[in-house]
């Protein structure tokens, strides 16, 4: 998600969250653009990101990247390496803010022996 990606970026060059909000919406566009336009009173970053995220995330979406976490297990052509980044990648997009722990176990579940 875009606010993800922003954040990513704001810890590279030490952003504030006031630089956050003004490069999210800097970056905003088509639909998201036109519900940030109607619904400009947010004045802090993490109301502005928790509102897009319950704006535009869909539980369907949800539910789609948690079947893929289920399902992906490390192929036998598949470096570990490649399995980690996938995994960890899905584990992003399914909870931003997923622990170490969670993690952990869905690696765990689908490395192969």
């Amino acid at each position: 998600m875009l606010s993800n990606n922003i954040e990513r970026i704001g810890k590279m060059i030490d952003a504030n969250d006031n630089i956050l909000y003004c490069i999210c919406a800097a970056k905003l566009d088509g639909e998201a653009k036109r519900w940030y336009e109607d619904n400009i009173s947010f004045i802090q970053w993490k109301q502005l990101k928790s509102s897009l995220f319950e704006r535009f995330t869909t539980s369907d979406s949800s539910s789609k990247i948690f079947e893929q976490l289920k399902e992906h297990k490390q192929k036998l052509d598949e470096t570990v390496t490649s399995y980690y980044d996938a995994i960890i990648k899905l584990c992003h997009k399914y909870d931003a803010s997923i622990s170490q722990r969670m993690m952990i176990s869905w690696l765990e579940d689908g490395i192969k022996n």
